[in-house]
């Protein structure tokens, strides 16, 4: 079996300690979920293996034991190893691709990303505040919470599943196999949820209570647990799209700020005014005229010398944007030119 993607970890970002520490609460949307055996299917393949001595005999083939394709991983106790990256993501190295179909599906796992980054960047301190309402004791906040939730996420939802934007983007022949995978991850951890709450063993006492009222209701069951899941994952996604962005504004800060060779005292002191911008707009661009109050708050904590190079490497940058900015309008002019002209 080739190895699971691997989703590395982000650094934290130094000057947005607040935002940082009430990103995590995302992912408590709902409880985790613990993992479940399932039963796997014997897989076999073969391999040369020359039981006869004979020069002339040939090979011989015999059967070798194989682990089955699936997402299923136990660990010793029996319970389900959780994946290091989505499901969805995880089963597409499941799937005998091309690269040119790897290129599909990873353009495909690129645009939810890029769908993701939008809207966190756009909505962050809407999505911390949600979340404490999410851990509210009030249903009615709660169930607020859950609307203007879904009005946020709704260009992304309107866009389908990842797992169907996923299978849309790869052949037709591997689309059944890449959603069974998924699905059968998702039903093994649904089930051991399940399993525990049967068992006293569940961290969510809700949902155990329904499974312990109604025990035979296992398709009930199953689509309870399946929505937990599936909120739960999409609380990951908005954590790792937060650390993905607040990852480069760090580096993009660093590299700035680390031209100008700080002491720890000014480089605490601008990581304070940094922290006070993104507790009133998040991940978003703040306005001009609060961009250049941010500018002369730096400017301040700066010796002479370090203004006079601040200045210089903001000029750089103001060209480089330019020059960005004018390539791309030279790419799509090029673009529209090259394009067929009107049929009369």
């Amino acid at each position: 079996m080739q190895p699971l993607r691997v989703t590395r970890p982000l650094p934290a970002f130094r000057g947005m300690p607040r935002a940082r520490s009430a990103i995590g609460l995302i992912c408590v949307i709902t409880p985790l979920l613990l993992a479940i055996t399932v039963e796997r299917a014997d897989a076999s393949t073969f391999s040369t293996h020359r039981s006869d001595p004979a020069p002339l005999a040939g090979p011989k083939l015999t059967p070798v034991e194989s682990k089955p394709q699936t997402l299923v991983e136990r660990d010793f106790d029996g319970k389900i190893k959780p994946l290091e990256s989505s499901p969805e993501e995880a089963a597409i190295l499941l799937l005998q691709l091309t690269p040119a179909e790897s290129a599909k599906a990873d353009a495909a796992v690129a645009a939810r990303a890029a769908d993701m980054d939008a809207l966190v960047t756009e909505h962050l301190l809407d999505i911390i505040r949600l979340t404490g309402q999410f851990q509210s004791a009030s249903a009615l906040e709660r169930l607020n919470a859950i609307r203007e939730s879904y009005k946020l996420a709704s260009p992304i939802l309107e866009k389908g599943r990842l797992v169907d934007r996923i299978s849309a983007a790869l052949p037709e022949s591997q689309r059944e196999r890449y959603v069974f995978l998924v699905d059968a991850y998702k039903r093994a951890l649904g089930d051991q949820e399940i399993a525990l709450a049967k068992q006293g063993k569940s961290n969510d006492v809700e949902f155990a209570a329904e499974v312990n009222k109604d025990p035979k209701n296992l398709i009930g069951h199953r689509i309870r647990a399946r929505i937990k899941f599936d909120l739960e994952s999409f609380g990951k996604e908005i954590q790792r799209s937060a650390e993905r962005i607040i990852a480069e504004k760090q580096n993009q800060g660093n590299d700035f700020l680390g031209k100008l060779q700080l002491t720890p005292e000014q480089e605490a002191s601008i990581q304070a005014i940094y922290v006070d911008v993104a507790g009133k707009y998040g991940l978003k661009e703040p306005p001009k005229g609060v961009q250049a109050v941010l500018f002369a708050r730096v400017l301040k904590v700066l010796t002479p010398e370090q203004r006079k190079q601040a200045l210089v490497l903001i000029r750089e940058q103001e060209r480089q944007k330019e020059k960005d900015a004018a390539a791309a309008k030279r790419g799509t002019n090029t673009g529209m030119d090259e394009s067929p002209a009107p049929m009369k």
